[in-house]
């Protein structure tokens, strides 16, 4: 749900000029209210809350001492995975019924944009400004990590491998693979738990690549000489 400044409910809302048809959220205004109308151009709040989101879904993992089992990490993944891969696809409505299910509010504030996410909260430095009858944003600059789908693939996959090479059991992710591919997958599980961690949360060294990964046919036992062969000592 969207608050404008006033702490008033946003409403969607649509206007058309000539073949053209303009979104836009609006306070709701309630019977013989009279006060400040807040009008805000669609398609740039949209774009912006979709990315936060995006970003705050790809950075949750399974936050464990120790690491998480091949199946835990896996699940986790492919469920992130698929809502951060389908959300920018999803029509608008459905959109705001997936960020109503993730319990996202918005609130606009005079110098910046809150998002909360259920019980977190990322705040984005903005500005409004008047455009005419609307109000428009300027948002700061706001980089944000990113993790690489293909190395946490590996990773998931990595551990379901030493799962079956230990076990026997063996994970539908990785059924279709060979002996010899599945060892190599299993040299995976071995990194330090921070190189784990900073894959998971986008942080790695940019040089770090699934290829790069796959094709290190020595990765050392020890972690110091693992963060030094992989960039991050």
């Amino acid at each position: 749900m969207l608050f404008d400044p006033d702490g008033r409910l946003m409403s969607p809302s649509h206007a058309t000029k000539g073949s053209r048809r303009y979104r836009y959220y609006q306070t709701r205004l309630g019977p013989g209210e009279t006060d400040q109308l807040w009008r805000l151009p669609a398609g740039e709040i949209e774009r912006l809350i979709i990315a936060a989101v995006i970003d705050h879904l790809q950075k949750q993992r399974p936050h464990q001492n120790t690491h998480p089992s091949a199946r835990e990490l896996v699940k986790a993944l492919d469920n992130r995975s698929d809502l951060v891969e389908r959300l920018p696809q999803f029509p608008v409505a459905e959109q705001r019924r997936a960020l109503m299910a993730l319990e996202v509010r918005i609130d606009l504030q005079e110098a910046a944009i809150v998002i909360s996410i259920g019980a977190d909260k990322i705040t984005l430095a903005s500005k409004l400004v008047k455009r005419g009858n609307d109000v428009g944003l300027v948002i700061a600059e706001h980089r944000t990590a990113s993790p690489d789908p293909i190395l946490c693939k590996l990773v998931a996959q990595g551990f379901a491998a030493r799962d079956y090479l230990i076990t026997g059991s063996l994970h539908p992710s990785i059924r279709e693979y060979s002996p010899r591919y599945l060892k190599g997958l299993a040299r995976i599980s071995w990194l330090a738990p921070d190189m784990i961690g900073a894959i998971l949360d986008g942080t790695q060294p940019p040089q770090l690549t699934g290829r790069r990964l796959m094709r290190a046919n020595a990765i050392p036992l020890d972690w110091p000489s693992q963060r030094k062969m992989f960039g991050f000592a």
